[in-house]
């Protein structure tokens, strides 16, 4: 006759039957980052992967984690979890409280200029936390994304600290706007042609003929027309001549095959690498999409920073700059 088992020799069972499934689970989960990390050179040949590249470094995350779980001798599954969710965390955390060195001055024949590109969000309608936004960071230039008609008071209320605007509120799915300390001297408006819709003005000779864009390219799974905005926009952007800047929502992360080429076509050089999406979930964004380009000849004077999303789903990016002017 066979002897029933104890309650301890239950539990060390079920202990061991938790420990095998989790070691397995471990290895399966540290293959499958392992494949996901395999989409960045991928991306290179089958431009359909390239999506799954802005999550890079949430796959090494989570990689490392149930890499650590399945050398752990109990709980390695609940551990590996616990690490995810705690380097998703630290991810966010590190954007927002991102700590900046003492901004450098401009020398002579450069002039310091303060940008801050912002999706402000269509659903959002707080437009007066984005004047207040603006106010407290005293940009010298402004660019505005899915900047809708019930945002169209800002206008007028910055017109003070900003007499130069530009916007293209009655042209359908812009959504844009670039308020600015110094005038410009022209200006041009693209919407629904192969690229993205953009504004530019460029300045005069106080600001080194500088050339400026506030860009909002497609957002994925469109990874074919994504191709076709950026490629477009490259090319709009090279028939600039002199110094540019290119700021705004690229709906793409530095990990991308998107972003680098247009960086590569264009031989501007990017600011940014701070993740600034999403702002509405828990203030802990995780991907890097919005971004500040500039021509190799402006020097950074202040790295990158974000700023209050203001209802926004995005953070606000600011940077500061030395322009040459001569």
């Amino acid at each position: 006759m066979q002897e029933p088992h104890s309650d301890s020799e239950v539990d060390d069972q079920d202990e061991d039957d938790d420990y095998s499934n989790g070691k397995a689970l471990c290895a399966l989960g540290v293959v499958a980052c392992g494949l996901l990390m395999f989409t960045l050179p991928l991306s290179k040949v089958v431009l359909a992967v390239d999506m799954l590249t802005h999550f890079s470094l949430h796959y090494m995350i989570a990689g490392g984690a149930l890499l650590a779980g399945f050398f752990l001798p109990r709980w390695n599954l609940r551990v590996a979890v616990i690490l995810i969710v705690a380097g998703v965390i630290m991810i966010g955390y590190n954007a927002t409280h991102k700590s900046v060195p003492v901004e450098q001055a401009a020398t002579a024949g450069q002039k310091r200029l303060k940008l801050m590109t912002f999706n402000t969000w269509l659903r959002n309608h707080n437009w007066q936390g984005i004047v207040r936004e603006i106010i407290d960071k005293k940009p010298d230039v402004v660019t505005l994304m899915e900047f809708g008609d019930d945002k169209a008071p800002l206008l007028k209320a910055l017109k003070k600290q900003y007499p130069y605007q530009l916007s293209c509120l009655e042209i359908h799915y812009c959504h844009m706007a670039i308020l600015s300390k110094f005038p410009f001297i022209n200006s041009k408006v693209r919407t629904r042609w192969r690229g993205p819709p953009y504004i530019r003005i460029a300045f005069g000779k106080a600001l080194g003929n500088l050339n400026l864009f506030a860009v909002h390219t497609i957002r994925p799974p469109h990874y074919n027309a994504h191709m076709k905005q950026i490629s477009y926009l490259s090319a709009a952007v090279n028939q600039r001549r002199g110094l540019k800047i290119v700021m705004g929502d690229f709906n793409s992360t530095p990990f991308s095959r998107t972003l680098n080429t247009f960086a590569k076509r264009t031989r501007l050089k990017r600011l940014t690498d701070t993740p600034s999406w999403p702002a509405h979930i828990g203030g802990l964004p995780q991907v890097a999409i919005d971004h500040i380009f500039v021509s190799p000849k402006i020097r950074i004077l202040s790295p990158h920073r974000l700023g209050n999303s203001r209802g926004s789903d995005h953070f606000p990016v600011n940077a500061i700059v030395a322009v040459p002017t001569s």
